[in-house]
């Protein structure tokens, strides 16, 4: 049911009536709650220091366990107060003096109660009980540094009750002259206010219907008065508005539809910016994935880099020990007869030397120094010798469950590289495929021509050109893709410890094929099996035919001077008793310092010079100052690490082929009588 019409003048009463009793009546609230909470302060102060003063006149009393003084204490304190009664609690809650009759025997513990104890401080609450309020002070009694007893004392607030009533009465009567004050004022401001405003409504209505020429006459000099003249400029500001919004919005018509023109062709532009934003950020992201892959293939090659270099380091130490190992042998049989009882053990110290230097050609190879020789090599009969080799028929007796499947091409293009390392390659190859195929299976090797026209991807990017390609795949338990980023480390391994091997087999084949200038891919799954696929780069070179052991009498000497030049004293006495042996006359320089002052007053047929001779020049600067001595002075560079670039620079200046430690009798032998007679040239002979 909707309100009557009220005049403004009885709204303005209503309104100035309940402003001034809602104004008072919140004054009135604050001052009383204000009252209450002095008077309670009051109070609690009040009974925090009787509580207080008790429990220090009480304690020593109670401790003493003498009911009769605290009774007597207690008497005292509510003889002249609001306490209407005091309770002595032991710790553990059971009532030991109380001038309450009704008191329980034992207390009820509450969070109030524990905190006295926790804290050592009084606390206080209020209680209401029988329709009245008390308040209640908790003290702790403490002994020996522990909580003893806990002292209650219960307050009556009936005064506190008593003060408020009178407080409101007052109140009560102090509202009521306000609200006739304020009904009264309402009455007289509202006959100062309507008739201004009726004229108001008036000129209003007039507006409403359309007449923008209406006006008001100012009626008073006040803020009414202001109002009118407001309203009369009001209604002339309209009716020019009017005029120029009808102006306005025929210019704003125009404007839209423009607009609209330049919104559709903008749209436009943005999407194919969006479009060129979303094309770079797929670039962005591709970059950052290839820089990625490239960060993580640094590393790797860092890691290989720093452990090759340790390798090389041994390996050269060790081809210096290997020398006597591998030598003497073959000059202790020169001595005796083919029957003596003692030329089998020395070919077996012989050959166990030579399976030494093919351990350390593995060190050699992870150093990336391993290729000392290159040749042109057929892939398909090279893999047909060796499967037909000793070693590989061993490995396939030691794997009876395992079958052996080849395709070999036998119309691909020759490759350059060495013999022994791509043997050596395959069969840590096979010997990784057969000890993976636990319950029998089948071992495949394959060799077929591929032309990449373009780059390849896989386990690694194979750039365009043509290869020769040799697959080794087992239908064995496969490897697992976080092993196939650590595979080619050296030393590591998913086999179990000892099992097989040095622990080089696969970081040999990575050095191999790097070597040699290809590529590896690896496909693999786990339960299914591995394929390895190593793409070499094919020759467009002819293979030379093999070369035929020679007879030592092919390569004795005729009485020629040779000069060895190497730091390593053993090293000196094995060279010079092999060229003993072959006929030379031989003597012996300990540093490149030495050699050179010996070539100064003695010329020799040849120089044997070591490439490395610490702390003294190396191989490289001691050719160059015998050179600038004696133009022409034939040498032979050795070392006991594979060919590096300060060799090459050496043969460059006019120095002969490079031997590589440890040397037998018949390569040291060949290659100084080929340097002497000139039968090959440095090119087909760089490296024996």
């Amino acid at each position: 049911m909707p309100l009557p019409r009220m005049r403004i003048r009885t709204k303005i009463v209503i309104t100035i009536t309940a402003l001034v009793i809602l104004i008072f009546a919140l004054f009135i609230t604050i001052v009383h709650r204000h009252i209450a909470s002095a008077l309670m302060t009051e109070i609690q102060r009040s009974g925090m220091a009787v509580t207080a003063t008790f429990s220090r006149m009480a304690t020593p009393f109670i401790l003493a366990s003498d009911y009769i003084s605290v009774l007597d204490t207690a008497k005292f304190v509510l003889a002249d107060s609001d306490i209407q009664a005091i309770s002595i609690w032991s710790a553990d809650g059971h009532l030991w003096l109380s001038t309450h009759g009704d008191a329980p025997r034992q207390l009820e513990r509450q969070t109030h109660h524990e905190l006295v104890i926790e804290n050592r401080e009084p606390q206080q609450r209020q209680l209401r009980r029988d329709g009245r309020s008390y308040l209640e002070i908790t003290a702790p009694i403490v002994a020996l540094n522990k909580v003893r007893y806990l002292l209650t004392v219960e307050y009556a607030l009936t005064s506190l009750d008593r003060q408020l009533r009178a407080v409101r009465r007052e109140i009560g009567l102090l509202s009521i002259g306000m609200v006739l004050l304020a009904v009264g004022l309402g009455m007289a401001l509202s006959r100062l206010i309507t008739a201004p405003i009726q004229a108001l409504r008036v000129g209003t209505q007039a507006l409403t219907k359309g007449n923008l020429d209406v006006r008001i006459a100012p009626v008073s000099d006040d803020e009414i008065g202001d109002l009118a003249e407001a309203f009369n400029q009001m209604a002339a500001t309209l009716r020019n508005e009017l005029r120029d919004r009808r102006q306005a919005e025929q210019a704003l018509r125009d404007h839209r539809d423009q607009l609209e023109q330049r919104v559709t062709e903008r749209t436009a532009e943005l999407q194919q910016v969006v479009g060129d934003l979303r094309h770079e950020i797929i670039e962005r992201k591709i970059a950052e994935n290839r820089r990625t892959n490239l960060e993580a293939r640094l590393q790797r090659a860092q890691k290989m880099e720093a452990i090759g270099t340790l390798a090389g380091g041994v390996a050269h130490d060790l081809n210096n020990i290997l020398s006597a190992i591998v030598t003497y042998p073959d000059l202790l049989l020169m001595q005796l007869p083919e029957e003596s009882p003692m030329a089998k053990s020395l070919a077996t110290i012989r050959e166990s030397g030579l399976k030494a230097g093919a351990i350390v050609q593995d060190l050699l190879t992870l150093a990336r120094r391993g290729v000392t020789t290159r040749e042109v090599l057929d892939l398909t009969q090279l893999i047909e010798s060796e499967i037909d080799s000793p070693e590989f028929r061993q490995l396939m007796a030691e794997h009876p469950r395992v079958a052996l499947e080849t395709d070999l091409d036998t119309d691909l293009p020759a490759i350059e590289g060495s013999r022994v390392h791509i043997a050596k390659a395959l069969l840590n190859l096979a010997a990784n495929a057969v000890e993976a195929i636990e319950r029998g299976g089948c071992l495949k090797i394959a060799t077929k021509e591929v032309r990449c026209q373009a780059a390849m991807g896989g386990y690694e990017k194979i750039p365009p050109g043509n290869y020769v390609v040799l697959t080794i795949e087992d239908d064995g338990m496969g490897i697992e893709a976080l092993a196939l980023d650590r595979i080619f480390e050296p030393f590591y391994t998913t086999k179990t410890m000892g099992r097989s091997g040095t622990g080089l087999g696969m970081a040999v084949v990575w050095g191999t094929v790097k070597d040699h200038g290809g590529f590896i891919d690896i496909q693999s799954s786990v339960g299914k099996g591995t394929c390895f696929q190593l793409y070499l780069p094919a020759s467009r070179k002819s293979r030379l035919p093999e070369d035929r052991p020679l007879p030592v009498a092919a390569y004795m000497g005729r009485g020629e001077a040779v000069l060895v030049v190497d730091d390593v004293a053993e090293q000196r006495e094995i060279a010079g008793q092999i060229l003993s042996a072959l006929g030379y006359q031989v003597t012996t320089a300990d540093n490149g310092e030495a050699a050179v002052a010996y070539l100064d007053a003695h010329p020799v047929d040849l120089a044997i010079i070591d490439m490395l001779m610490p702390p003294g020049i190396d191989g490289l600067e001691t050719y160059r100052r015998i050179a600038r001595r004696r133009p022409g002075q034939k040498a032979i560079i050795v070392s006991g690490y594979s060919p590096s670039e300060r060799v090459r620079q050496a043969q460059r200046l006019g120095a002969g082929c490079f031997v590589q430690k440890p040397y037998r009798m018949e390569t040291l032998g060949i290659a100084v009588r080929r340097e002497l007679d000139g039968k090959e040239s440095l090119d087909d002979a760089a490296t024996i």
